[in-house]
């Protein structure tokens, strides 16, 4: 459920530019969030009133403004005990731009023209899921490894992002600009798997998210976590799950905690 936030309170600042955007805003509203327009928002993210309520920052980004980001970003994760994450708004089509946000910690970018349900579903998503694992949090310091966690500290970043067209790892080596077998490495010293074997988990933890949380259909949520049909999707989830999609979503998750192995139902 999202009756309450992971950080601070259920407050969004979002960057002065945005609030001409109706879709975003009815978006972030259709997430439970409020929203609190502001024209500084590294500037209001130090104020300490401001940064008690505030759960999240949406700003806007295009290639000059980066390292504003990557300041939010870092003031944002200053206090872990009170973080305030980063997503970005920027323009379609920008595959290197999206990169870069997620090289500096943007927790997820939506492009411009996304609509309401977009908006809601990404924000619903990235604030339940987004939390950066603590063994990526602790990773050792430059000489231990440190290229191999960076890599995959990025890659996670970057499948954090609502972007399920990543379905292989030569594609999610591609995105994030390293090759695949520094990519396999990262992921099998990290998380002790395969790049392909967390991909296959890391959809279908997210389709075990919508499926709970949104009336979407499971059409639409394999479609969207990019899976090539409905039958498809029903068999990868069955064999981590232990039950149909449709089963899942009639159980609500009850019972139901981490990957299940079983094969009992049909």
């Amino acid at each position: 459920m999202f009756g309450e936030a992971l950080y601070g309170e259920r407050i969004v600042l979002i960057d002065a530019p945005i609030t001409q955007s109706v879709e975003v805003m009815e978006g972030v509203a259709r997430a439970g969030y409020q929203s609190l327009a502001v024209g500084n928002v590294l500037g209001a993210m130090r104020d300490a009133q401001t940064e008690r309520r505030a759960a999240l920052v949406l700003m806007k980004v295009t290639s000059g403004s980066v390292d504003a980001v990557a300041r939010c970003v870092e003031f944002g994760m200053s206090d872990m005990s009170r973080r305030i994450r980063v997503m970005v708004l920027g323009p379609a089509g920008a595959p290197e731009l999206r990169v870069q946000c997620f090289r500096v910690g943007a927790l997820d970018y939506i492009e411009a023209g996304a609509n309401r349900e977009e908006v809601e579903m990404r924000i619903r998503i990235r604030m339940t899921l987004g939390k950066v694992p603590d063994h990526v949090a602790q990773a050792p310091s430059a000489g231990l490894a440190s290229r191999r966690y960076e890599v995959h500290r990025l890659a996670v970043r970057y499948l954090r992002s609502a972007d399920a067209t990543v379905t292989s790892k030569a594609m999610l080596a591609a995105r994030i600009g390293v090759s695949v077998a520094n990519l396999e490495a990262a992921f099998k010293e990290v998380e002790g798997c395969s790049a392909v074997e967390f991909l296959r988990r890391h959809r279908i933890e997210r389709a075990r998210q919508m499926l709970s949380t949104s009336s979407m259909s499971v059409t639409a949520i394999a479609e969207m976590l990019g899976f090539s049909s409905g039958a498809n999707f029903a068999t990868a989830f069955r064999q981590l799950i232990g039950m149909s999609p449709s089963r899942f979503r009639e159980n609500q998750g009850g019972g139901v905690n981490g990957f299940l192995v079983s094969s009992g139902d049909v």
